[in-house]
């Protein structure tokens, strides 16, 4: 974690890129968790479990 790494942006990954903001800024606005796929493997390691697993 941690390193930078060049990536060439082509027209799609711009475009994904923006609308990733835009669902993270629709998220943040609204308050409110995104539906996720819980995963006992993944969420071990997650960061926001103890707030998704409220849910």
């Amino acid at each position: 974690m941690g390193d930078r790494r060049p990536v060439v942006m082509d027209v799609n990954l711009r475009k994904a890129l923006f609308e990733i903001i835009r669902e993270v800024k629709e998220i943040t606005e609204n308050k409110k968790l995104p539906n996720v796929k819980k995963s006992a493997k993944k969420c071990e390691k997650c960061e926001y479990k103890e707030i998704c697993l409220k849910n």
